[in-house]
């Protein structure tokens, strides 16, 4: 869950992809925000402290606009599968409203 340093009048499109290997971990995060003020979005992230060695790096992937289509692509188009498998996973999350 992200937080957001302003008001913001519409978060929407929200896509996200996270990968890890071994003790490294990539997060993409594309959304569309609407905010009448300079917001600023956090996103926490967990960060190892027994690795003293730890760093968070940001790369720009502003000019890889297709990176989400590109991820799409290598998973099933089938979405009736994709949402079975999803619903036997468990209980659905209820979306929790705070502040």
């Amino acid at each position: 869950m992200c937080i957001f340093t302003g008001k913001i009048e519409e978060v929407s499109e929200t896509r996200i992809f996270a990968r890890r290997e071994g003790y490294r971990q990539a997060i993409v995060y594309e959304m569309f925000l609407s905010s009448k003020i300079d917001t600023a979005m956090v996103l926490p992230i967990p960060v190892s402290k027994e690795n003293a060695s730890n760093k968070v790096e940001f790369i720009d992937l502003s000019k890889y606009e297709d990176f989400f289509d590109d991820i799409e692509f290598l998973f099933p188009k089938n979405r009736s599968r994709s949402l079975s498998l999803a619903a036997s996973a468990g209980p659905i999350l209820e979306v929790q409203q705070v502040g």
